[in-house]
């Protein structure tokens, strides 16, 4: 550190990043157990209390921006509201705690910096340890100690833990200008180096011995203090782009045509989670004390974050909220709700967030973990949470993840698919066709998974379903609902949903799709009698009828009849009906 701030030596340029680990997601939580070598480490602490003040309005306080300033070469100045005498530090410390910074991207120095409205978060250590940003000494001091302190790997085992919270310290400064690249230049780099220190400390076996009772807050604190912050608003959510026929398109933050924004201050925040992402996989720590610390406040402000723009930190929060859910099993059902909320937040509210793929991801592994037979909460989260999902316009973003989740509900208990075909049915786009393709891709895998027994008790919805898709005037939409008869595991019986063996079921259904597109395409032949597309449909319906007709012949007769006979009685009543309304016609004229 002598080197940073000294003359003695020139500073190298910054390191290169750390790397996660390439820690795998485990599928089963069947224990509490988590493996980690030199990629992570265990479980953090933070009290419920340390969020209780995430809305307040604060500034930086003097001492911290003196700390920045003397580090950049600034003279510090001394605030009017600041002590100086030393008898009264204590008194300062505890009511500093009420107007913390947070670490918000951009700080201004300066009264401005006063003036802004920022979130907060206050935190103390057990036994009057270091907060967020609460330094125990003035700015001097401060520095001095950032100078003097030595490397953790090189301090005496019974000054290692005193040191390690002095560096906790450090690194809860907060008040630097990320998005100034020449802005505090050298204070980035001693928070950066320090980070660096911390995470290759907490990488080797030895360096996990620290991961003490006493550690557990101040690492929360420290991690709390940088990131957990307000995000800001994306660029596409405040102004829509108009559409096609006037309609203002709202962006999905998972599109192409977004524009991300990457977080400026992402070369400390990667740091920052490398650390928290080997502190919670850590087999030092213990799950009975840290589940005091890390607690369903902190998991739900983590999955708060998964609103970032920035898919580096996405993937991050992934793999540390699957670690968090997998060690600590008193945490999970808090997990599943909080991210049920978003969920819901996303559908019926503000229809954008960036970080449904990546939740659903997480949830593919949990339900994959489910006992069986399946709890009445899980399958209400089938049912209230992921089914509605299908509503949004931007499906595609997500949708791979979310039929994963479908697949592995099924997987676990077929009987669901009831469940997932009348949430579909409710769901189901009435113009939109790409959408349309996609949820037939979906509905072909799910009914291949359930087989045909899970489904007969929704056949008459399903074939409902695929009546309306037969006969959709889109020639693709009614192309891919005809070719899911294409498919051999859907079509043999006995174990096939669509088989021959539910003709009597099926066809009565079919009967008037299949008829509306026979129609379609005859008027289509004769508007365009040089396109071909139309015998490939044609072709897929005598198929369909074909199949049906294998086991009884009648089948097709009977049903043309049924059907013959009521456009019969339609046509009468229609006849009746034009009677009276021209002696109406007839009466009013008299």
């Amino acid at each position: 550190m002598m080197n940073l701030l000294g003359s003695k030596k020139k500073v190298p340029p910054g390191p290169p990043p750390v790397s996660s680990g390439a820690i795998k997601p485990v599928s089963q939580y069947g224990s509490s157990s988590s493996s980690s070598s030199s990629s992570a480490s265990g479980a953090g602490a933070i009290a419920s209390s340390s969020y209780e003040s995430n809305d307040r309005d604060s500034s930086p306080t003097g001492e911290m921006l003196d700390v920045i300033g003397l580090v950049n070469g600034r003279p510090p100045t001394l605030p009017s509201h600041t002590h100086n005498n030393s008898s009264s530090s204590n008194s300062n410390s505890q009511s500093s705690n009420s107007s913390l910074p947070r670490a918000d991207v951009g700080l201004p120095v300066g009264s401005s910096a006063r003036r802004e409205r920022r979130r907060s978060s206050t935190s103390s250590a057990p036994g009057g340890g270091v907060g967020f940003t609460t330094l125990s000494h003035s700015a001097e001091a401060a520095i001095s100690e950032i100078v003097d302190s030595q490397l953790l790997k090189d301090a005496p085992p019974a000054k290692r833990e005193a040191l390690f919270l002095q560096k906790l310290s450090i690194c809860s400064i907060v008040g630097v200008r990320w998005n100034d690249p020449l802005a505090d230049v050298r204070a980035k780099e001693i928070k950066r180096n320090t980070l660096m220190e911390l995470v290759e400390h907490l990488g080797t076996l030895t360096g996990q011995k620290i991961l003490t009772e006493n550690t557990y807050s101040p690492i929360i604190s420290m991690v709390s203090a940088n990131i957990i912050r307000a995000l800001p608003p994306s660029a596409s959510s405040s102004s829509g782009e108009e559409g096609e026929g006037g309609v203002v398109a709202v962006g999905t933050g998972e599109g192409e045509d977004d524009e991300l924004s990457l977080e400026p201050s992402w070369p400390h925040l990667e740091l920052v989670y490398e650390f928290l992402l080997r502190f919670v996989t850590s087999q030092e720590s213990k799950v009975k004390t840290a589940k005091k610390q890390i607690d369903a406040v902190f998991c739900t402000k983590l999955i708060e974050l998964f609103d970032s723009e920035d898919p580096r930190e996405r993937e991050y929060l992934k793999t540390i909220l699957h670690r968090i859910y997998g060690k600590f099993l008193s945490h999970r059902s808090a997990i599943r709700k909080a991210i049920s909320n978003v969920f819901f937040q996303f559908v019926f509210e503000t229809e954008r967030h960036n970080g449904i793929a990546e939740l659903l991801e997480i949830l593919g592994s949990i339900i994959n973990g489910f006992a069986l037979p399946l709890k009445e909460e899980h399958v209400s989260f089938l049912e209230r949470s992921l089914l509605p999902l299908h509503r949004q316009k931007n499906l595609s973003a997500y949708q791979p993840q979310l039929q994963n989740c479908m697949e592995h509900y099924i997987e676990k208990d077929p009987s669901t698919i009831v469940y997932i075909v009348r949430g579909l049915a409710r769901t189901w786009p009435s113009t939109y066709s790409s959408k349309q393709i996609l949820m037939l891709n979906e509905l072909e895998c799910l009914l291949v998974l359930a087989g045909a027994e899970a489904t007969e008790p929704v056949l008459h919805e399903l074939f409902q379903l695929l009546s309306r898709c037969c006969g959709s005037s889109h020639f693709q939409v009614a192309d891919r609902a005809l070719m899911l008869w294409d498919n051999d595991e859907l079509t043999a019986p006995p174990s096939g949903s669509l088989s021959s063996s539910y003709g009597n079921v099926a066809l009565p259904i079919l009967f008037d799709g299949l008829q509306r597109q026979m129609a379609l395409q005859e008027e289509m032949r004769k508007k365009a009698p040089d396109l071909n597309r139309s015998n490939n449909v044609e072709n897929n319906i005598q198929r369909v009828i074909q199949i049906y007709c294998e086991v009884d012949a009648s089948i097709f007769s009977r049903v043309s009849a049924q059907r013959s006979g009521q456009l019969d009685r339609n046509k009468t009543d229609w006849a009746r009906w034009d009677k009276l309304e021209k002696q109406l016609q007839d009466v009013k004229a008299t």
